[in-house]
């Protein structure tokens, strides 16, 4: 399983060059040398009026000057698309899914297409695991390696080929065991992102509730991947403002603030966006309001 893993990590490393390759919509030929690309805006407009019933969730520009722009369209809940783009000339070049040779080689080399929405356990408790195993083989195979310091530099020429090749083995074995030392502690990282475990949901609201007490927490937006904070909103100490203008976001882990926005310290135009939806359905003072 660690074989295939990091053989899948191998081939993952120059996906991009691969799929460049494998599908002539990657990249793009600027018109001339110093042509200009479109603003973003302008690529993202271009998009929705190419697809006038669905939402644009998200742009990115292309990293150099032959690599098209991407913006990803929701058709429904389940059908997301990318949309590639011409930069220099707005024209749509192709849309595709999301699972691309990259894509497909990442969660291979990641989790194994074992995912908790078709059975329940996550790959990356494997994989991850592994990771001690390419560890402990690592330090092990360097300290097997008889004064392994020295084998890092040295490098004898005009000593004979046997001397030669003797050293050049010491020397590509030991950089190669550190190389593995080293992606093998970022996959134990990656493991620990997995398991480690988040305060309750009551808990943060209590810690929200320590921060902000003003707030009567009515929605919680729950973290979709590691790294994400959890986000609460609801009523507040500000009249005539919809609940989205009063939130805090924790971090899900230890409940430390990562963002508040009180309605009372909105600017003027925030403040009036805020307050159009419960004017307008009078939602402000209850049923005999609306």
């Amino acid at each position: 399983i660690l074989l295939a893993s990091c053989v899948a990590g191998t081939v993952a490393v120059f996906t991009p060059e691969l799929d460049d390759w494998l599908d002539p919509a990657t990249t793009v030929e600027p018109p001339t040398a110093d042509a200009r690309k479109e603003s973003l805006g302008s690529v993202i407009d271009g998009v929705r009026a190419a697809y006038p019933l669905a939402r644009v969730r998200f742009a990115r520009r292309g990293a150099s000057a032959d690599e098209p722009d991407t913006v990803t369209v929701a058709h429904s809940g389940r059908d997301v698309r990318e949309v590639r783009v011409d930069p220099y000339g707005g024209e749509i070049l192709a849309e595709r899914t999301g699972l691309n040779l990259k894509s497909f080689v990442r969660i291979f080399h990641k989790q194994l297409f074992l995912v908790p929405s078709t059975i329940g356990f996550h790959g990356t408790l494997i994989v991850g695991a592994l990771s001690f195993a390419l560890l402990l083989a690592g330090i092990t195979g360097l300290l097997a390696l008889p004064h392994w310091r020295r084998a890092f530099f040295r490098l004898r020429l005009g000593r004979g080929r046997r001397t030669f090749t003797s050293d050049l083995h010491r020397l590509v074995g030991s950089w190669s065991l550190v190389v593995s030392i080293v992606l093998s502690l970022t996959g134990i990282w990656y493991l620990g992102e997995q398991i480690a475990t988040t305060l309750s949901i009551d808990e943060l609201i209590a810690r929200a509730r320590a921060e902000y007490p003003e707030l009567q927490v009515t929605a919680i937006s729950i973290p979709s991947a590691p790294g994400d904070p959890i986000g609460f909103v609801g009523s507040a100490d500000t009249v005539l403002v919809r609940d989205a203008a009063n939130a805090i976001a924790l971090d899900p882990f230890t409940g430390n603030v990562v963002g508040m926005q009180r309605g009372t310290d909105l600017g003027r135009v925030a403040r009036l966006i805020h307050t159009m939806d419960p004017v307008h359905f009078g939602t402000f003072g209850g049923i005999w309001t609306r």
